[in-house]
């Protein structure tokens, strides 16, 4: 029993755009408008995700999953199966970075 691999071609629609110049921002309208900013607090009672622990400190919340492999990063504990992160272990995280002293070469 042989088995043949066939090729499909898809074929991309064509699309009619207007040509013309991309149309102006209206004065109203600037750049920052499209920038969303969130100022976020944590509250030092409340449990937080992994995701919501990366949106606040800024990083990817893969990098708080290696962080707990390697006992690095801010206290964690589980809730069920799922890590979850104390508001002021979080905070106490970003005090010991404050205070401990960089390790630049000089």
């Amino acid at each position: 029993m042989t088995t043949q691999n066939r090729r499909t071609t898809v074929r991309r629609r064509k699309t009619t755009r207007p040509r013309g110049p991309a149309e102006p921002m209206r004065s109203e309208q600037t750049r920052s408008d499209h920038v969303e900013l969130a100022v976020l607090v944590l509250s030092p009672d409340a449990l937080y995700t992994p995701e919501e622990v990366g949106r606040f400190l800024k990083i990817p919340h893969r990098t708080l999953e290696r962080w707990r492999t390697l006992e690095r990063g801010p206290k964690f504990m589980r809730v069920g199966r799922r890590p979850r992160y104390l508001g002021r272990d979080v905070s106490d995280f970003i005090k010991e970075l404050r205070a401990a002293p960089s390790s630049t070469a000089a």
